[in-house]
Formats: C-alpha cells, structure tokens, sequence
C-alpha cells in the first residue's frame, strides 16, 4: 500500500470515528501533557535590555559562550523581540 493511500485511510478512520474532520495533523502536545496557566508581554527596548543583564548575569560564561558567536553571525544585532512570561 502507498503512503497516500495509507494517510487517506486513516483520515476516513478518523472521520468515521468522530474524530475531526479526518484531516491528518501532527500533534504538538501530547494528551494529557500537564499545562499551566499564565500570561505573556512584548518587551520594549529597556526591558530587553533589562532582561539580558538578567540572564547574563545568571549564567555568566554560559550566557556569553552562546551570546558573542550569535551576535558575530548577526553582524553584531542584538535581538529585538523579548518576551516576559509569568506563571
């Protein structure tokens, strides 16, 4: 049996069983995966800023192990998108 004719079987399953409407699509999270609830905010230049004082101080070498070969490859661009995520 061919790869098209296999996925078009199991999309007419899936409909047949009440399951969507039988379009094969990948799953990004399992079932019952645990989840948590929470909010995220675009951060502006200062808080970017504030944001990777933070990390490197943290993880100091690690931080600029990743950081100095990154900002070579980007012509020497900081990022511009930070994102805060709270719990």
């Amino acid at each position: 049996m061919d790869q098209g004719r296999l996925l078009e079987g199991q999309a007419a399953a899936q409909r047949q069983a009440g399951r969507g409407d039988g379009v094969r699509r990948a799953r990004r999270v399992k079932d019952g995966a645990p989840s948590a609830e929470g909010t995220a905010r675009l951060l502006d230049a200062d808080g970017l800023r504030a944001a990777r004082r933070l990390l490197a101080r943290k993880y100091t070498w690690q931080f600029w192990l990743t950081d100095v070969p990154a900002m070579v490859v980007r012509l020497g661009k900081r990022p511009h998108v930070g994102i805060a995520i709270s719990f």
